[in-house]
Protein backbone atom coordinates (compact mmCIF):
# COMPACT_ATOMS: atom_id res chain seq x y z
CA UNK A 1 0.00 0.00 0.00
CA UNK A 2 1.24 3.46 -0.80
CA UNK A 3 1.58 6.32 1.65
CA UNK A 4 -1.57 8.10 2.77
CA UNK A 5 -2.40 11.16 4.82
CA UNK A 6 -5.03 11.69 7.49
CA UNK A 7 -7.29 14.60 8.31
CA UNK A 8 -5.44 17.52 9.90
CA UNK A 9 -2.11 16.72 8.26
CA UNK A 10 -0.65 18.56 5.29
CA UNK A 11 -0.95 16.47 2.10
CA UNK A 12 2.11 15.64 0.01
CA UNK A 13 3.11 18.10 -2.76
CA UNK A 14 1.62 15.82 -5.41
CA UNK A 15 -1.84 16.12 -3.88
CA UNK A 16 -4.11 19.15 -4.12
CA UNK A 17 -5.09 20.82 -0.87
CA UNK A 18 -8.89 20.60 -0.50
CA UNK A 19 -10.86 23.84 0.00
CA UNK A 20 -12.01 24.61 3.57
CA UNK A 21 -15.17 22.74 4.51
CA UNK A 22 -15.17 20.70 1.32
CA UNK A 23 -15.20 16.96 1.88
CA UNK A 24 -12.49 15.85 -0.54
CA UNK A 25 -11.69 12.18 -0.91
CA UNK A 26 -8.06 11.98 -2.01
CA UNK A 27 -6.99 8.35 -2.05
CA UNK A 28 -4.00 6.66 -3.61
CA UNK A 29 -2.96 7.78 -7.06
CA UNK A 30 -3.27 5.20 -9.80
CA UNK A 31 -0.07 6.22 -11.58
CA UNK A 32 2.06 5.81 -8.44
CA UNK A 33 0.33 2.73 -7.08
CA UNK A 34 -0.71 0.05 -9.60
CA UNK A 35 -4.08 -1.61 -9.17
CA UNK A 36 -2.46 -5.01 -8.67
CA UNK A 37 -0.71 -3.66 -5.57
CA UNK A 38 -3.92 -2.12 -4.25
CA UNK A 39 -6.06 -5.20 -4.99
CA UNK A 40 -3.84 -8.31 -4.82
CA UNK A 41 -6.86 -10.62 -4.71
CA UNK A 42 -8.24 -9.42 -8.07
CA UNK A 43 -6.86 -10.40 -11.44
CA UNK A 44 -6.27 -7.83 -14.15
CA UNK A 45 -9.07 -9.10 -16.39
CA UNK A 46 -11.85 -8.95 -13.81
CA UNK A 47 -10.67 -5.58 -12.57
CA UNK A 48 -10.54 -4.16 -16.11
CA UNK A 49 -14.09 -5.33 -16.75
CA UNK A 50 -15.22 -3.61 -13.58
CA UNK A 51 -13.51 -0.37 -14.61
CA UNK A 52 -14.32 -0.09 -18.33
CA UNK A 53 -17.57 1.42 -19.58
CA UNK A 54 -18.48 1.84 -23.25
CA UNK A 55 -20.47 4.97 -24.12
CA UNK A 56 -21.70 6.79 -27.23
CA UNK A 57 -21.68 10.60 -27.47
CA UNK A 58 -24.18 12.16 -29.91
CA UNK A 59 -22.64 15.60 -30.40
CA UNK A 60 -24.20 18.36 -32.52
CA UNK A 61 -21.82 20.67 -34.39
CA UNK A 62 -23.12 24.21 -34.91
CA UNK A 63 -22.95 26.39 -38.00
CA UNK A 64 -20.66 28.96 -36.41
CA UNK A 65 -16.99 28.40 -35.80
CA UNK A 66 -15.99 26.39 -32.77
CA UNK A 67 -12.78 25.09 -31.22
CA UNK A 68 -12.16 21.35 -31.23
CA UNK A 69 -9.40 21.57 -28.60
CA UNK A 70 -8.71 17.83 -28.27
CA UNK A 71 -5.35 16.06 -28.46
CA UNK A 72 -5.44 12.36 -29.35
CA UNK A 73 -2.56 9.90 -29.25
CA UNK A 74 -2.89 6.14 -29.80
CA UNK A 75 -6.70 6.52 -29.79
CA UNK A 76 -6.62 8.07 -26.30
CA UNK A 77 -7.51 11.62 -25.34
CA UNK A 78 -4.34 13.15 -23.92
CA UNK A 79 -5.51 16.75 -23.42
CA UNK A 80 -8.74 18.75 -23.37
CA UNK A 81 -8.28 22.52 -23.75
CA UNK A 82 -10.48 24.97 -21.78
CA UNK A 83 -11.88 26.45 -25.02
CA UNK A 84 -12.80 23.04 -26.45
CA UNK A 85 -16.37 22.43 -27.60
CA UNK A 86 -16.08 18.93 -26.11
CA UNK A 87 -15.23 20.22 -22.63
CA UNK A 88 -17.35 18.33 -20.14
CA UNK A 89 -18.15 15.58 -22.66
CA UNK A 90 -14.76 13.99 -23.27
CA UNK A 91 -12.07 13.60 -20.63
CA UNK A 92 -8.39 12.73 -20.51
CA UNK A 93 -7.69 8.97 -20.86
CA UNK A 94 -10.96 8.38 -22.75
CA UNK A 95 -10.26 5.72 -25.40
CA UNK A 96 -11.88 6.66 -28.74
CA UNK A 97 -13.18 3.54 -30.47
CA UNK A 98 -14.56 5.31 -33.55
CA UNK A 99 -16.05 8.62 -34.73
CA UNK A 100 -18.92 8.16 -37.20
CA UNK A 101 -17.66 4.62 -37.76
CA UNK A 102 -14.06 5.65 -38.50
CA UNK A 103 -11.22 4.55 -36.25
CA UNK A 104 -9.26 7.49 -34.80
CA UNK A 105 -5.64 7.11 -33.72
CA UNK A 106 -4.25 10.68 -33.59
CA UNK A 107 -5.23 14.35 -33.42
CA UNK A 108 -5.10 14.96 -37.18
CA UNK A 109 -7.60 12.18 -37.93
CA UNK A 110 -9.93 13.45 -35.22
CA UNK A 111 -9.85 17.01 -36.62
CA UNK A 112 -10.42 15.68 -40.15
CA UNK A 113 -13.57 13.77 -39.21
CA UNK A 114 -14.97 16.68 -37.19
CA UNK A 115 -14.37 19.16 -40.04
CA UNK A 116 -15.97 16.84 -42.60
CA UNK A 117 -19.20 16.64 -40.56
CA UNK A 118 -19.52 20.30 -39.60
CA UNK A 119 -22.25 21.48 -39.45
CA UNK A 120 -24.05 18.31 -38.44
CA UNK A 121 -23.77 15.54 -35.89
CA UNK A 122 -21.02 13.14 -34.93
CA UNK A 123 -21.34 9.88 -33.03
CA UNK A 124 -18.30 9.29 -30.85
CA UNK A 125 -17.96 5.83 -29.35
CA UNK A 126 -15.51 5.85 -26.48
CA UNK A 127 -14.47 3.75 -23.52
CA UNK A 128 -13.87 5.33 -20.14
CA UNK A 129 -12.11 4.04 -17.05
CA UNK A 130 -14.50 4.25 -14.15
CA UNK A 131 -12.53 5.08 -11.01
CA UNK A 132 -15.57 4.70 -8.75
CA UNK A 133 -18.79 2.72 -8.86
CA UNK A 134 -21.88 4.39 -7.38
CA UNK A 135 -24.94 2.36 -6.36
CA UNK A 136 -28.11 4.12 -5.15
CA UNK A 137 -31.27 2.52 -3.84
CA UNK A 138 -34.29 3.74 -1.92
CA UNK A 139 -34.87 2.15 1.48
CA UNK A 140 -38.06 2.13 3.57
CA UNK A 141 -38.48 4.25 6.67
CA UNK A 142 -37.83 7.88 7.36
CA UNK A 143 -39.88 10.73 8.72
CA UNK A 144 -43.25 11.69 7.23
CA UNK A 145 -42.73 13.70 4.07
CA UNK A 146 -39.20 12.37 3.57
CA UNK A 147 -37.64 9.38 1.82
CA UNK A 148 -34.38 7.56 2.52
CA UNK A 149 -31.73 6.84 -0.12
CA UNK A 150 -28.78 4.55 0.52
CA UNK A 151 -25.69 5.25 -1.58
CA UNK A 152 -22.62 3.03 -1.77
CA UNK A 153 -19.40 4.18 -3.46
CA UNK A 154 -16.60 1.73 -4.27
CA UNK A 155 -13.28 3.10 -5.55
CA UNK A 156 -11.30 0.98 -8.03
CA UNK A 157 -8.48 3.55 -8.25
CA UNK A 158 -8.24 6.53 -5.92
CA UNK A 159 -7.89 10.19 -6.78
CA UNK A 160 -11.53 11.17 -7.35
CA UNK A 161 -13.27 13.90 -5.36
CA UNK A 162 -16.55 13.32 -3.54
CA UNK A 163 -17.33 17.04 -3.87
CA UNK A 164 -19.85 17.66 -1.09
CA UNK A 165 -20.04 20.88 0.91
CA UNK A 166 -21.97 20.17 4.11
CA UNK A 167 -23.23 22.41 6.88
CA UNK A 168 -25.31 22.10 10.02
CA UNK A 169 -28.82 23.54 10.10
CA UNK A 170 -30.77 24.97 13.02
CA UNK A 171 -32.31 21.58 13.83
CA UNK A 172 -28.90 19.95 14.24
CA UNK A 173 -28.89 18.00 10.96
CA UNK A 174 -25.87 17.67 8.69
CA UNK A 175 -27.21 19.05 5.39
CA UNK A 176 -25.66 19.05 1.92
CA UNK A 177 -25.24 22.73 1.01
CA UNK A 178 -23.50 22.42 -2.39
CA UNK A 179 -22.34 19.75 -4.86
CA UNK A 180 -19.26 20.35 -6.97
CA UNK A 181 -19.84 20.04 -10.71
CA UNK A 182 -18.29 16.94 -12.24
CA UNK A 183 -17.89 15.11 -8.94
CA UNK A 184 -18.71 11.42 -8.56
CA UNK A 185 -22.02 12.14 -6.77
CA UNK A 186 -23.12 15.18 -8.78
CA UNK A 187 -26.00 13.24 -10.38
CA UNK A 188 -27.11 11.32 -7.27
CA UNK A 189 -27.00 13.89 -4.45
CA UNK A 190 -29.08 17.06 -4.31
CA UNK A 191 -28.60 20.23 -2.31
CA UNK A 192 -30.72 20.05 0.84
CA UNK A 193 -30.26 16.31 1.40
CA UNK A 194 -29.75 15.39 5.05
CA UNK A 195 -26.75 13.17 5.79
CA UNK A 196 -28.13 10.68 8.32
CA UNK A 197 -25.42 7.99 8.43
CA UNK A 198 -21.91 7.42 7.10
CA UNK A 199 -20.76 3.78 7.01
CA UNK A 200 -23.76 2.79 9.19
CA UNK A 201 -22.81 5.33 11.87
CA UNK A 202 -25.17 8.18 12.72
CA UNK A 203 -23.65 11.64 12.25
CA UNK A 204 -24.70 14.90 13.89
CA UNK A 205 -21.52 16.92 13.24
CA UNK A 206 -20.00 17.78 9.86
CA UNK A 207 -16.44 17.18 11.11
CA UNK A 208 -17.37 13.65 12.18
CA UNK A 209 -18.91 13.00 8.77
CA UNK A 210 -15.76 14.23 7.03
CA UNK A 211 -13.55 11.99 9.18
CA UNK A 212 -15.70 8.90 8.54
CA UNK A 213 -15.62 9.50 4.78
CA UNK A 214 -11.83 9.95 4.74
CA UNK A 215 -11.27 6.80 6.76
CA UNK A 216 -13.63 4.78 4.59
CA UNK A 217 -11.92 5.80 1.35
CA UNK A 218 -8.30 5.61 2.51
CA UNK A 219 -8.66 2.33 4.43
CA UNK A 220 -11.46 0.36 2.79
CA UNK A 221 -12.00 2.26 -0.51
CA UNK A 222 -15.70 2.09 0.23
CA UNK A 223 -18.19 4.60 1.62
CA UNK A 224 -21.86 4.08 2.41
CA UNK A 225 -24.10 7.13 2.82
CA UNK A 226 -27.68 7.26 4.08
CA UNK A 227 -29.44 10.40 2.84
CA UNK A 228 -32.84 11.77 3.79
CA UNK A 229 -34.60 13.75 1.06
CA UNK A 230 -37.86 15.67 1.13
CA UNK A 231 -40.56 14.34 -1.16
CA UNK A 232 -41.19 16.53 -4.19
CA UNK A 233 -44.83 15.66 -4.85
CA UNK A 234 -47.56 16.86 -2.51
CA UNK A 235 -51.32 16.41 -3.05
CA UNK A 236 -53.03 19.71 -3.81
CA UNK A 237 -56.53 19.88 -2.31
CA UNK A 238 -59.36 20.97 -4.56
CA UNK A 239 -61.10 24.27 -3.89
CA UNK A 240 -64.63 24.23 -2.44
CA UNK A 241 -66.00 25.64 -5.69
CA UNK A 242 -64.54 22.82 -7.79
CA UNK A 243 -66.18 20.20 -5.60
CA UNK A 244 -69.68 21.50 -6.30
CA UNK A 245 -71.64 19.40 -8.73
CA UNK A 246 -73.10 20.81 -11.92
CA UNK A 247 -76.69 20.17 -10.82
CA UNK A 248 -76.11 22.21 -7.67
CA UNK A 249 -74.76 25.06 -9.80
CA UNK A 250 -77.93 25.06 -11.88
CA UNK A 251 -80.18 25.12 -8.80
CA UNK A 252 -78.73 28.45 -7.60
CA UNK A 253 -80.85 31.34 -8.81
CA UNK A 254 -80.20 35.07 -8.70
CA UNK A 255 -82.31 37.15 -6.25
CA UNK A 256 -85.48 38.75 -7.52
CA UNK A 257 -85.13 42.57 -7.86
CA UNK A 258 -88.73 43.00 -6.69
CA UNK A 259 -87.92 41.68 -3.23
CA UNK A 260 -87.54 38.43 -1.36
CA UNK A 261 -89.44 35.51 -2.77
CA UNK A 262 -89.07 31.77 -3.17
CA UNK A 263 -85.83 32.31 -5.06
CA UNK A 264 -84.43 34.18 -2.02
CA UNK A 265 -85.37 31.26 0.19
CA UNK A 266 -83.52 28.88 -2.14
CA UNK A 267 -80.46 31.14 -2.21
CA UNK A 268 -80.44 31.60 1.56
CA UNK A 269 -80.55 27.85 2.14
CA UNK A 270 -77.49 27.39 -0.06
CA UNK A 271 -75.41 30.12 1.63
CA UNK A 272 -73.05 29.29 4.53
CA UNK A 273 -74.64 29.20 7.96
CA UNK A 274 -71.96 31.56 9.33
CA UNK A 275 -73.13 34.49 7.16
CA UNK A 276 -76.41 36.25 8.00
CA UNK A 277 -77.89 38.68 5.47
CA UNK A 278 -80.48 41.25 6.53
CA UNK A 279 -82.45 42.65 3.59
CA UNK A 280 -84.44 45.88 3.40
CA UNK A 281 -87.26 46.74 1.01
CA UNK A 282 -87.60 50.40 0.18
CA UNK A 283 -89.40 50.38 -3.14
CA UNK A 284 -90.56 47.80 -5.57
CA UNK A 285 -87.75 48.64 -8.01
CA UNK A 286 -84.77 48.64 -5.64
CA UNK A 287 -83.63 45.73 -3.54
CA UNK A 288 -80.17 45.92 -1.95
CA UNK A 289 -78.67 44.06 1.03
CA UNK A 290 -77.79 46.61 3.71
CA UNK A 291 -76.16 44.74 6.59
CA UNK A 292 -74.00 41.62 6.65
CA UNK A 293 -73.05 40.07 9.98
CA UNK A 294 -70.30 37.45 10.11
CA UNK A 295 -70.19 34.91 12.91
CA UNK A 296 -66.54 34.15 13.69
CA UNK A 297 -67.14 31.16 15.95
CA UNK A 298 -66.64 28.62 13.15
CA UNK A 299 -65.11 28.95 9.69
CA UNK A 300 -67.33 27.92 6.78
CA UNK A 301 -65.99 27.67 3.21
CA UNK A 302 -67.44 30.29 0.84
CA UNK A 303 -70.44 29.25 -1.19
CA UNK A 304 -70.60 29.27 -4.96
CA UNK A 305 -71.70 32.69 -6.15
CA UNK A 306 -74.96 32.93 -8.18
CA UNK A 307 -74.66 33.29 -11.93
CA UNK A 308 -76.30 36.23 -13.76
CA UNK A 309 -78.84 35.38 -16.45
CA UNK A 310 -77.34 34.40 -19.80
CA UNK A 311 -73.80 34.13 -18.44
CA UNK A 312 -71.74 31.13 -19.54
CA UNK A 313 -68.57 30.37 -17.55
CA UNK A 314 -65.36 29.89 -19.49
CA UNK A 315 -62.91 27.13 -18.75
CA UNK A 316 -60.66 28.18 -15.87
CA UNK A 317 -62.43 31.54 -15.35
CA UNK A 318 -62.99 33.13 -11.93
CA UNK A 319 -66.51 33.05 -10.44
CA UNK A 320 -68.66 36.11 -11.31
CA UNK A 321 -69.55 38.95 -8.94
CA UNK A 322 -72.87 38.83 -7.06
CA UNK A 323 -75.77 40.71 -8.67
CA UNK A 324 -76.03 43.22 -5.79
CA UNK A 325 -72.37 44.19 -6.22
CA UNK A 326 -72.88 44.62 -9.95
CA UNK A 327 -75.91 46.86 -9.28
CA UNK A 328 -73.90 49.07 -6.90
CA UNK A 329 -71.07 49.37 -9.41
CA UNK A 330 -73.48 50.24 -12.23
CA UNK A 331 -75.22 52.91 -10.13
CA UNK A 332 -71.92 54.58 -9.21
CA UNK A 333 -70.00 54.31 -12.46
CA UNK A 334 -70.24 58.12 -13.00
CA UNK A 335 -69.65 59.19 -9.39
CA UNK A 336 -66.74 61.42 -10.39
CA UNK A 337 -69.05 63.64 -12.48
CA UNK A 338 -71.29 64.58 -9.53
CA UNK A 339 -70.38 67.77 -7.69
CA UNK A 340 -69.48 67.33 -4.05
CA UNK A 341 -71.92 68.94 -1.61
CA UNK A 342 -69.46 68.98 1.29
CA UNK A 343 -67.48 72.19 2.08
CA UNK A 344 -64.11 72.45 0.43
CA UNK A 345 -61.01 71.65 2.45
CA UNK A 346 -58.89 74.21 0.51
CA UNK A 347 -59.12 77.79 1.74
CA UNK A 348 -59.32 80.54 -0.86
CA UNK A 349 -59.79 84.32 -0.75
CA UNK A 350 -63.52 83.95 -1.45
CA UNK A 351 -64.03 81.83 1.65
CA UNK A 352 -64.60 83.80 4.89
CA UNK A 353 -61.89 83.63 7.55
CA UNK A 354 -59.37 82.51 4.94
CA UNK A 355 -55.75 83.59 5.38
CA UNK A 356 -54.34 86.34 3.18
CA UNK A 357 -52.92 84.86 0.00
CA UNK A 358 -50.26 86.68 -2.04
CA UNK A 359 -49.82 85.44 -5.57
CA UNK A 360 -46.20 84.84 -6.44
CA UNK A 361 -44.77 85.85 -9.79
CA UNK A 362 -41.48 84.86 -11.34
CA UNK A 363 -41.15 88.24 -13.02
CA UNK A 364 -41.06 90.21 -9.76
CA UNK A 365 -37.67 91.54 -8.67
CA UNK A 366 -36.63 90.25 -5.27
CA UNK A 367 -35.26 93.10 -3.11
CA UNK A 368 -31.62 92.70 -2.16
CA UNK A 369 -30.29 93.40 1.32
CA UNK A 370 -27.16 95.56 1.35
CA UNK A 371 -24.46 94.85 3.94
CA UNK A 372 -22.24 97.73 4.98
CA UNK A 373 -18.43 97.48 4.84
CA UNK A 374 -15.29 99.68 5.15
CA UNK A 375 -13.15 99.89 2.00
CA UNK A 376 -9.43 99.22 2.23
CA UNK A 377 -7.14 102.33 2.27
CA UNK A 378 -4.88 100.83 -0.44
CA UNK A 379 -5.71 98.70 -3.43
CA UNK A 380 -4.68 95.08 -3.00
CA UNK A 381 -1.86 93.91 -5.29
CA UNK A 382 -2.52 90.23 -4.66
CA UNK A 383 -5.19 88.13 -3.07
CA UNK A 384 -4.41 87.51 0.61
CA UNK A 385 -4.02 83.90 1.66
CA UNK A 386 -6.29 82.34 4.19
CA UNK A 387 -4.78 82.01 7.63
CA UNK A 388 -3.48 78.53 8.19
CA UNK A 389 -3.33 77.57 4.52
Amino acid sequence: MGPSWSVGEKPPPTMAIPPPGLISVLGHHYACHPLTAEFPDLVDGSLAMAEKRLSVLDFKLGNKGFTVGIDVKDSKVTKVYPSSAFLGHLFVNDCLKNVNGKVITNTAEFYQVISANSPGKVLIEYERDEAVKVTVKQVPGGRPGFELHEMELVWYSGGSILGLLVTKDAEGHVVVAMIEDGSVVAKQVEAGDILVKVNDQAVTEKDAARLLIHNGVNKNKKVKLLLERAKKEYPVPNSPCSEMKSNEMKSIKSPDPAGPSKSDTTLKSQMPSAIVVVKSKETASTYTPTTIGVVTSKYTPPAVLPLPPGWKPAAGADPPLPPDVIEVMAANKEFFKIACAEPSMIRTASVPNAPHVVEASLTEKVPEVEIGFDPSPKPLKKTPKRVGS
